[in-house]
């Protein structure tokens, strides 16, 4: 059924990149419930050989539209306040008297029509974005490992102080040196003068 009436996987593609809209029908006439399925008739997303174009053009009787083989759109929802948003079904009959699969959803919103992904779709590309940031994650992870002989392996998240108040809160370099090498020569000078005996009286 799908290769015959549905659409390949590659035809589900393209229209899912497309989106469709005709300025000038929506100037001359208002976005209804009665008129959201003849705007939807005129665009590119329609099948020209639709039971109810069939049924339009007098190729098909009205009474047999629910039970003949093929292509039917039928209007599935309807909001006409404020944001106007309709939502129109591709069924498909096999046989003649046979149920009806949806193979396809298109929804209308503000005049500007589009085809909504079915669910793998919509599933696969949640999947393809958390995988995304999952490799985003183990570069951070690996990015910020270090060794502490201590403690061994660990991470570190905390994020580096600006270059301006770092400058303040680190010490010199070789300050700390520095002073322990001037204390030592303190140290030295002291032992090394002997103190000043005072003459007897």
């Amino acid at each position: 059924i799908n290769a015959e009436y549905g659409g390949s996987d590659s035809a589900m593609e393209a229209e899912l990149s497309i989106q469709w809209s005709d300025g000038i029908w929506l100037q001359q006439n208002p976005l209804t419930r009665d008129t959201a399925l003849t705007y939807f008739y005129t665009s590119s997303f329609c099948d020209s050989s639709c039971l109810n174009l069939a049924v339009i053009n007098g190729a098909l009787p009205l009474d047999r539209l629910r039970t003949s083989p093929g292509i039917e759109y039928t209007l599935a929802f309807d909001q006409v306040e404020q944001h106007s948003l309709f939502i129109i079904e591709k069924q498909v009959r096999a046989v003649e008297g046979g149920p009806q699969r949806v193979t396809a959803v298109y929804y209308m919103l503000d005049g500007i029509l589009y085809r909504s992904p079915d669910c793998f779709s919509v599933l696969a590309s949640c999947m393809v974005q958390a995988c995304h940031q999952l490799q985003a994650a183990v570069e951070t992870v690996s990015k910020r490992k270090k060794f502490v002989a201590q403690r061994g392996y660990g991470w570190d998240f905390e994020e580096p102080a600006p270059a301006s108040t770092a400058a303040k809160k680190r010490p010199r370099e070789g300050e700390a040196a520095e002073r322990e090498a001037n204390a030592m020569l303190l140290r030295q000078m002291r032992l090394r003068i002997a103190p000043i005996d005072k003459p007897e009286s």
